[in-house]
């Protein structure tokens, strides 16, 4: 009766290593989700990203009917193909909903590939292994972190609304990643951005229609994220 479809090559970092195996992953694997979906006419929720907002927009929090300018991460363009086919089952009567996940971290993030970890997870490592951690820029680019605990406590309860088209699943507040790191208490070595036209900057949801859904919800700090 429902599907979560999380699947896919989740990161901007390294999608262009494979271009072909990652947008068919993201684009042709939500694909075939919806069409079984149809037949079986089942409820589908499926991950989608704040990285469809761009590296264009700084303080404002990004609301979902923000308009979508040109995106020059591949990532975040499969991302929004995903919204787009999503939509058009929408239109034929398929209750879908897409999540624009912001930054998650926590349990199971340090499985991933160094380069593909969240600031939270790399910093702490850094720090056990007495190392700098290495910040592209200097360190001012702030991110909206949500601990996965609070990403799969939303998501659960997403799954059992009626809720269709888009919501951002974040928790309204951006860390920089000199705060991070001081959080952490990590040494930092700061190396310039190797691909700025690419590179996010800055993330922060606007919870407006999160709250609308799933009633007040209080998410974890970043300091009480860091101790589980």
């Amino acid at each position: 009766t429902h599907v979560l479809h999380l699947a896919g090559y989740s990161s901007n970092a390294g999608f262009a290593d494979d271009m072909w195996q990652n947008y068919s992953n993201n684009v042709r694997g939500l694909l075939y989700v919806l069409n079984m979906a149809k037949i079986a006419r089942a409820r589908v929720v499926y991950a989608s990203s704040s990285a469809v907002y761009g590296p264009a927009w700084s303080m404002p929090a990004a609301r979902e009917n923000n308009e979508i300018h040109s995106l020059a991460s591949h990532y975040g363009k499969s991302k929004r193909i995903n919204e787009m086919m999503a939509e058009s089952y929408r239109d034929i009567g398929l209750s879908v909903l897409g999540l624009r996940l912001f930054n998650a971290y926590g349990a199971g993030d340090e499985l991933k590939p160094a380069g593909r970890q969240a600031p939270p997870t790399w910093m702490a490592a850094a720090k056990r292994e007495g190392k700098p951690a290495i910040i592209y820029g200097d360190g001012t680019q702030a991110k909206d972190f949500i601990h996965v605990s609070d990403a799969v406590e939303i998501i659960m309860r997403l799954i059992e609304s009626d809720a269709t088209g888009i919501v951002n699943v974040g928790t309204g507040v951006a860390t920089s990643f000199n705060d991070l790191a001081r959080l952490i208490g990590c040494e930092v070595e700061y190396k310039p951005v190797p691909d700025p036209a690419s590179y996010q900057y800055f993330t922060r949801a606007d919870t407006n229609r999160l709250v609308k859904l799933i009633g007040e919800y209080r998410f974890k700090t970043v300091e009480e994220g860091l101790k589980l």
